[in-house]
């Protein structure tokens, strides 16, 4: 602002009076000025360490900030390996490139770890478990044959599909095999039954 304030009033002195002209160099210096500015914020951003606050336990609307993030940079950095490896990126332009993302990335993770630090995975995968367990208990319970029939339907539908052995290499089969797996030899309706 500083900048455009001093070109307006040289363009002022030296010509005596403000022209259009004047008045159009004064805003292009003061957008010029604007750009710079935030190029030099974002670059000072990306190179400088997280500050005290952002390394904070993130939470609520934070948190799935934070995952949105975390999931545009895991994508953005297979685009730009998948670029390098097309030949559409420099080796220096993606080691520089994909070093910033790897840098925010990291930095983004570890703030997604700092919070989830609060929460005891053992405990929760072990009642996870427990409940399916229980579960399965329970269909198994349900699922017990009611009758003799029932029973002897299920064991002569596992004998049926039992493994078949080979009897050229001895090798076991699926229990649909046609020709063995390994030899080649094909089975008749006798040796596949067995």
């Amino acid at each position: 602002m500083v900048v455009a304030a001093a070109v307006g009033v040289y363009a002022w002195m030296s010509l005596g009076r403000m022209t259009a002209s004047a008045i159009f160099l004064v805003l292009t210096t003061l957008a010029l000025s604007w750009v710079l500015w935030m190029l030099f914020r974002t670059a000072h951003a990306l190179a400088k360490e997280p500050a005290a606050g952002e390394v904070e336990r993130a939470s609520g609307k934070r948190k799935k900030e934070l995952e949105r993030e975390k999931q545009a940079l895991m994508k953005a950095l297979k685009e730009i390996e998948f670029d390098h490896e097309m030949g559409k990126l420099s080796d220096a332009d993606y080691q520089e490139i994909g070093g910033n993302y790897r840098a925010r990335a990291v930095r983004v993770m570890r703030q997604l770890d700092l919070s989830a630090g609060d929460v005891d995975y053992r405990v929760l995968v072990e009642r996870d478990v427990k409940s399916r367990l229980e579960a399965r208990g329970a269909q198994k319970a349900e699922a017990a044959p009611a009758s003799k029939l029932e029973a002897k339907a299920e064991t002569s539908l596992a004998t049926k599909m039992e493994r078949p052995s080979c009897p050229t290499c001895a090798t076991e089969n699926d229990p649909d095999a046609v020709f063995c797996k390994k030899c080649g030899h094909r089975f008749d309706a006798a040796e596949a039954a067995r």
